[in-house]
């Protein structure tokens, strides 16, 4: 008997062999197991069909498919197989949210620099302030900026969701210095499944720079309906000018002015003017990068016309 079933086994075997027909169990698409002979693969058609096994014996019906490896058209592959793929959407539901690897703080003085890691393509947010963020998840979820997932009404927040990523850095700008903040970041992957991290806590650097810029320099340019008002400052520093025909109070809602973000050393704005017996106010204002404000004496500036 014993030499029966090995011959048994070998006239199988070899059978397979000549059709070219496999015995080792297969899961997969049709591509990437050879089955060449479909017209969906001959006109490079992805469509998702997996190849059956064709189990360690010849299966039953051989005979009508013609030896071809037949193809199961409701083939289903498991996400936890298709994470593994990354590149064919999935064909069951993932409900597996993704994990965060790493979420770590670089701060300095003004800013701090946020890196983050998940073990899949995800979008993320960062939430972050001077009390610990309450971030939440939505009821429903779609797809598009991560904010329809996850929300927060005490913090701020800086989205790095320009694209997919298993990683990502964004920088927080505008920090005060020497202050003790906390950070929460938010990932969800394309399915809408959300992980929230543990808040971290960060301490921005203390400000060794108190000394505010210096303005000198000032000049005053008059030509007909304009009044060029120009100043220097010794640092890199903001541009912020407050006119009237009146005596000026910078803290006030009402007082015009103009202003310019940019930190820069020559300053200069064109003010439009109009022919007055009276003469036009004035005060300059610059602030360097590390938040230190100079403000000037009010100057009054008569018309020629």
């Amino acid at each position: 008997m014993k030499t029966l079933r090995n011959t048994k086994a070998k006239a199988v075997t070899s059978f397979a062999f000549l059709l070219a027909l496999t015995l080792t169990p297969v899961l997969g698409f049709a591509k990437e197991n050879n089955a060449s002979k479909y017209k969906d693969d001959r006109n490079n058609d992805e469509k998702h069909y997996c190849v059956k096994s064709f189990g360690q014996f010849i299966k039953h019906g051989w005979k009508e498919t013609k030896g071809e490896v037949e193809i199961d058209s409701n083939c289903k592959i498991p996400y936890g197989i298709f994470k593994k793929w990354d590149y064919r959407p999935a064909t069951t539901t993932d409900i597996i949210a993704p994990v965060i690897n790493s979420f770590n703080v670089n701060p300095s003085t003004n800013k701090v620099e946020v890196n983050w890691s998940a073990n899949e393509n995800v979008r993320a947010v960062v939430f972050y302030g001077t009390t610990t963020p309450n971030v939440l998840k939505a009821t429903t979820t779609t797809n598009g900026n991560i904010l329809n997932s996850v929300y927060t009404s005490n913090s701020q927040t800086v989205i790095d969701n320009t694209f997919v990523s298993k990683k990502g850095e964004v920088t927080i700008q505008n920090l005060l210095a020497n202050t003790v903040y906390y950070a929460v970041l938010a990932v969800r992957d394309s399915s809408g499944n959300v992980t929230i991290s543990n808040a971290i806590t960060f301490t921005t650097i203390s400000n060794s720079d108190i000394t505010a810029p210096v303005i000198s320099n000032i000049l005053t340019t008059i030509s007909l309906n304009k009044l060029l008002i120009s100043w220097k400052t010794n640092e890199p520093s903001t541009s912020k000018l407050f006119y009237g025909t009146s005596t000026i109070n910078v803290n006030a809602s009402t007082t015009q002015s103009m202003s310019n973000a940019a930190l820069k050393t020559n300053h200069s704005f064109e003010l439009p003017v109009v022919a007055s017996t009276t003469p036009y106010h004035v005060i300059l204002q610059s602030t360097d990068a590390s938040g230190n404000t100079q403000t000037s004496t009010e100057y009054s500036i008569y018309l020629p016309f």
